[in-house]
């Protein structure tokens, strides 16, 4: 993932991602001084072409394309928030 805020302390974040079973996940913590409430996500080793079974941890459970997963945006509506999402290529 790339850092969107102005500063590598701001966002904190890491993906793990199994290319042969074409399955993984991501965490992203928004730090108490980010000022930024929102990230630009850019996964890689997404298929573009692919659709995805994504999980948010404690949450909903949808169906993207590749495409629109690996760059997206998310929110986080105040500082020390984070997300965890769990994906797999279908």
């Amino acid at each position: 993932t790339d850092a969107s805020c102005r500063g590598a302390a701001l966002y904190a974040g890491s993906q793990l991602n199994d290319a042969k079973k074409g399955e993984g996940f991501f965490s992203l913590f928004r730090r108490a001084a980010c000022p930024e409430d929102t990230f630009h996500l850019k996964l890689r080793g997404i298929d573009p072409d692919a659709t995805y079974v994504v999980e948010e941890f404690e949450g909903a459970t949808t169906e993207m394309k590749g495409s629109d997963f690996a760059r997206q945006t998310l929110t986080f509506p105040k500082p020390r928030t984070y997300k965890v999402v769990f994906y797999k290529k279908k």
